[in-house]
């Protein structure tokens, strides 16, 4: 009884935060600061031989690499400080479904935004093993942790009977996660042959990793948008009556 009040509580708790901040707010700080990180970084960004950043031959985490991006630091704790708010994000999706699937849905949700976190904790460093180690494994894990999320919840969405996000958000989440896996399964051939300089123009590579990245954005930004435009409809009809 004590444990089942204890839980009561701890749920209200949790309730009448997302209802002073809502997910949507935590979802639109979550994209915007690492978006904006990324940006400037890009623009200040010189490689060794002076060339200007580009999506279309360049990865998302040489962004971050110290010892030649000239802001990495920036960068770096875009993605550390954009991860927290990404989680209370995917904690506050959850809440709106309220169902044992939704919250397996949070959990991989949770798994991809904790794994941003963590690539900002270790950046691309080739000079270090333990950097290097904790950046693949935390680069592989917000990758496959965030094609397993987007594809859960599209499936979610198309299930819920509630219909708490529309079915075209369903239909969105599966073109990113088939982006994702394009991405995750596409032969690479090797690191040391790819990251040559001076590079082709294109590397399919790259272009696609810039590509899930702005997809996932896209996802948590267009969801956001989606649940402040309900809420204001039904801030709207109750002050109608």
């Amino acid at each position: 009884m004590h444990v089942s009040f204890t839980s009561f509580n701890m749920s209200k708790t949790i309730s009448k935060f997302y209802d002073k901040v809502p997910s949507f707010i935590w979802g639109y700080i979550g994209v915007s600061v690492p978006v904006i990180a990324m940006f400037i970084t890009a623009l200040i960004y010189r490689d060794p031989l002076n060339a200007r950043f580009s999506i279309f031959n360049m990865f998302v985490s040489e962004l971050g690499e110290r010892a030649i991006s000239q802001t990495a630091w920036l960068f770096n704790w875009g993605l550390i400080i954009g991860g927290i708010p990404l989680i209370l994000f995917m904690i506050g999706l959850g809440i709106k479904y309220k169902s044992v699937y939704g919250w397996i849905c949070t959990a991989g949700g949770l798994f991809c935004s904790i794994s941003a976190f963590f690539v900002g904790i270790f950046p691309m460093d080739f000079g270090s093993e333990l950097y290097m180690t904790g950046h693949v494994i935390s680069a592989l894990s917000f990758f496959y942790g965030g094609m397993a999320t987007v594809f859960l919840f599209s499936i979610l969405i198309f299930i819920d009977k509630k219909k708490v996000l529309p079915k075209w958000l369903g239909i969105f989440g599966l073109l990113v996660a088939v982006i994702f896996a394009l991405f995750i399964f596409l032969p690479e051939g090797a690191l040391d042959d790819i990251m040559v300089r001076p590079r082709d123009r294109f590397l399919l590579i790259s272009f696609l990793e810039w590509l899930v990245v702005f997809s996932i954005f896209s996802w948590i930004l267009t969801i956001s948008i989606t649940l402040n435009i309900q809420r204001r409809k039904k801030i709207k009809i109750e002050m109608e009556r």
